[in-house]
Order: C-alpha cells, then sequence, then structure tokens
C-alpha cells in the first residue's frame, strides 16, 4: 500500500481502523450499517475498510443479521484465529509465558524460574528457547506477529527496553535481540500498564474513559488511563504510585526518597508489621517471626486473627491515601485493583474505603467504583496481547516496533 502524505491524514486513517477493529473485537458480529452507526463514520468508509480487512483475514462475513425490511445484512466478525501473539510476564522469581489469539484467548500457558544471576544475553536465550517452544506448537494458519512483555519498572517504550527495575535489579535491559532472532515485533511495557490495557480489552473498566489500574503486592503500581488511551507521560515512566510520598520524613525507600507509598502498603510493610507486632508480645496466630510468609498472614487474618486483620486493614488505610489523591487529581470513572496483594480480602478493601471515599468530588459526585480485577494471572499477559494487537492493527505506514 502507498504511504499516505500528511501525518493528520495517516492519524485519522489509523484512528478508524482501529476504531472499527476494536468494535467488532469487542460487540460483533454486527452489519456494516450497525458498525458505522456505533462507530459514527460513514457508510463509504466503513466498506472501505472492511474491504481491507476482509483481504487481510483479519474479518471474516459469519451469516446474516436481522432483516428491517429489505435485504438480510451480512455480519462481520473479527478473526481472532489469523494470527498468534506470544506474551511474557516477568516476575522476581519466574517467567510467564503464553500463546493466544488475537482475541486475549490464552492457548498455552507455562512458567519458568527467573534466572537470577544471568546478564541480558543469557535472560534472552531463556526468553527464546521458551517462546520457540510455544512458536513449534502453533498451527500453520496462525503463526505468530508478535511478542508482548510485561515487566517491573520504568521502560521505554518505542525502544523495547528496561531502563531500570529495582524490584528485579536491572539496568538498561534490552529485548530487541528477541525480536530479531524471530523477525517480529517485541513490544516491552511497565507490567502496571499491561494490566490496564487488559483492563480495557476484556476487563471490568471496558466501558470507562477514564480509570486506573492499580497492582498492590512487592510493589504498588498504577496505570493511568486517559480518554480511552495509556498515559505514559512525557518520558514514558508516569504512573509511580509507590512513590508518591504519603509521610514527610518517613521510611527509607530503595528509590532514595522517605515516606513512599510502598513502605506503607506493600507486601514488606504488611510482614514488617506482623513481625513488630509478635515482638511486641501481641496475640495472634501468626507463627515464628524468622519464617512468617505474606500468605501466613493473610491465612491468619481469613482464620479470624485480630492482629493481622488489623494489619492489612492498615495496609488498605494507606493504601486508600494514595489512591484518594489519585482521585482528586485525575477524577476517574473507576480503580480497578488487582496483584498478589488483593489476597488481603474485606480487611484491605475496608481499609481503602475509609480513606478512598472521602475525595474532594465524594459530595457532588457519584462515587468512585472500586473494582477487583477478575482475570487472576492472566491479566499481564491478555495485556501484553493487547499491546501487540494495538500495534498490528495501526494503518500499514505505523512504525511498527524494536526489533531493527
Amino acid at each position: 500500500m502507498k504511504e499516505l502524505r500528511g501525518g493528520n491524514r495517516k492519524r485519522i486513517k489509523e484512528h478508524n481502523r482501529i476504531l472499527v477493529i476494536n468494535h467488532l473485537r469487542l460487540h460483533g458480529p454486527v452489519s456494516r450499517v450497525d458498525l458505522a452507526r456505533h462507530t459514527e463514520l460513514g457508510l463509504s468508509t466503513i466498506t472501505y475498510i472492511v474491504d481491507e480487512l476482509l483481504r487481510d483475514g483479519i474479518v471474516v462475513e459469519s451469516g446474516s443479521g436481522e432483516s428491517s425490511g429489505g435485504r438480510r445484512p451480512t455480519l462481520l466478525e473479527f478473526n481472532g484465529a489469523v494470527a498468534a501473539v506470544i506474551g511474557i510476564k516477568i516476575e522476581p522469581t519466574r517467567i510467564l509465558f503464553s500463546s493466544m489469539d488475537l482475541m486475549g484467548r490464552i492457548k498455552e500457558k507455562t512458567a519458568v524460574p527467573l534466572p537470577r544471576e544471568a546478564d541480558s544475553r543469557e535472560l534472552n536465550s531463556v526468553l527464546i528457547e521458551n517462546i520457540d517452544r510455544l512458536v513449534r506448537e502453533l498451527p500453520s494458519s496462525s503463526p505468530m506477529v508478535g511478542i508482548g512483555i510485561a515487566v517491573s519498572g520504568l521502560v521505554d517504550h518505542d525502544a523495547g527496553k528496561v531502563l531500570h527495575s529495582p524490584i528485579l535489579d536491572w539496568d538498561e535491559h534490552d529485548f530487541r535481540p528477541v525480536g530479531r532472532h524471530f523477525g517480529v515485533p517485541v513490544l516491552v511495557e511497565n507490567d502496571a500498564n499491561a494490566f490496564a490495557l487488559a483492563q480495557m480489552w476484556s476487563g471490568q473498566a471496558s466501558q470507562h474513559r477514564c480509570f486506573l489500574g492499580v497492582t498492590v503486592g512487592i510493589g504498588v503500581g498504577l496505570g493511568i488511563v486517559i480518554d480511552g488511551q495509556i498515559f505514559r507521560g512525557e518520558y514514558g515512566g508516569a504512573g509511580e504510585l509507590g512513590h508518591l510520598v504519603i509521610q514527610h520524613e518517613g521510611t527509607p525507600c530503595y528509590c532514595g526518597q522517605r515516606g513512599c507509598l510502598e513502605m506503607y502498603a506493600s507486601d514488606d510493610f504488611v510482614l514488617g508489621e506482623a513481625k513488630r507486632h509478635i515482638a511486641l508480645g501481641i496475640p495472634t496466630q501468626m507463627g515464628d517471626p524468622s519464617f512468617l510468609t505474606i500468605a501466613q498472614v493473610y491465612g491468619a487474618a481469613r482464620s479470624g486473627d485480630a492482629c493481622a486483620q488489623s494489619i492489612i486493614f492498615k495496609q488498605g488505610q494507606n493504601l486508600g491515601i494514595g489512591l484518594k489523591n489519585l482521585v482528586n487529581i485525575f477524577n476517574p470513572g473507576a480503580i480497578v485493583l488487582g496483584g498478589e496483594g488483593i489476597a488481603g480480602g474485606e480487611h484491605l478493601l475496608q481499609g481503602i474505603a475509609s480513606e478512598l471515599y472521602t475525595n474532594f468530588f465524594a459530595k457532588k459526585q457519584p462515587p468512585v467504583q472500586l473494582k477487583i480485577c477478575e482475570l487472576g494471572e492472566d491479566v499481564w499477559l491478555i495485556g501484553t496481547c493487547a499491546l501487540v494487537v494495538n500495534q498490528l492493527f495501526r494503518a500499514p505506514i505505523y512504525k511498527r516496533g524494536s526489533y531493527a
């Protein structure tokens, strides 16, 4: 296809193409007339885009709809099986791999230990080995078209690099050799942004134009969605909720600041408080502090341990302070909460609610909706699929990603 001249025409065509694909993916099967009505695009524009998508196999005709007096309309449907995506989530102790169709439906998933002492070349070799195994099992009709990677820390989205990840203790990790090996784009995203992308795609926030995706566990992450788009900031690092300072001259943080939210709302806070309470002789079912795990604290809380419950409630309060500040800044329709920390359950949510709903807008606007992610650990993998598919279905003149 010839390159279109003029930045505005390129952007308009790209926007319209994605608009059509996303509507078909989320609401298909639909007719051309309904597609034009819901996207507010002209029927001639819809016809041009749909014909192009039919030629590419991205859209298929799937029967006929009900007649309103004339011929029965032909229904159109997004063809998720036309290709496959490999999604990867890198965690502190393991790497999750998955193969998915273009709808984000997981076909196979596996986990391998994260080689902590491996250098960049060795880690990329581990990725290539496991991706290759998944690719060999794909049907020939569904070739791999991209690789998405979700990882904590500061990510250069355009360059396919992790600039700095304190949780993983990484600096300047380049994933582009993985893309070069397979000849496809490799797209890297901060894991909280991948979480938010998944919520837009198939989660509980798909109806909201402005929402926040918040992850809590080892760290505290934030994906910001404004007008249906991930907000990355001027240099790509927006969303460091964990390093919002909530306590002047508070606990030192590994980032160099003091009093960061992460020091009061992450797993380390819960474990530290549990050990402190045990040392003070406060009655509790929690075990030996030398071997205490976060799972034991959550288990004690579920069993009725008042000490464990109060610690998790306090964690929720601290997180609620951070979330309240975000509500005052962004005025979102919803906050979707996910990550390992949601195992804190009702006590975490009660703590959050005690602070969150006293925000500036509380008296005059509907309360911000607080939702728990229902996608489990698959949420990050689905987010990496959304990352690749959003890039893939831009107009043919788009910048294809970081593998060269």
